[in-house]
């Protein structure tokens, strides 16, 4: 979908798109290395769901705008992100139960579980 995405972009955003990128990375990076290995696997899990619903939330927003400003191929990406991502959300949200089935793990700092041997 990235490719797609700059295509649509091309000149409009050039600085925006590759600040909003190089962010978006720096960010990712700091929270895979540090943070989630400072909090336990079921808030870093309930993090993640808060970013993809705030990736959905911008989509439908980036959808509106595109439609008022009459970008029907900008339009159609949105409907196309939405359709694969929102069943994609609602999946990983299904899962939470799991940390319900096992509590011990689920308050385990995210350290502990990434050292952990794979038999525990």
């Amino acid at each position: 979908m990235r490719p797609r995405l700059v295509a649509l972009l091309g000149k409009r955003q050039p600085i925006g798109r590759v600040a909003g990128h190089s962010v978006g990375e720096a960010f990712s990076t700091l929270r895979h290395f540090v943070f989630d290995r400072m909090v336990d696997a079921e808030r870093s899990y309930r993090g993640t769901l808060l970013g993809f619903h705030h990736g959905i939330g911008v989509a439908r927003l980036l959808r509106d705008v595109a439609a008022r400003f009459e970008d029907e191929h900008m339009v159609n990406f949105c409907d196309d992100l939405l359709a694969d991502r929102v069943p994609l959300v609602d999946v990983a949200e299904r899962q939470l139960r799991w940390f319900a089935d096992a509590p011990a793990k689920a308050i385990a700092l995210g350290l502990r579980l990434a050292v952990a041997a794979p038999h525990e």
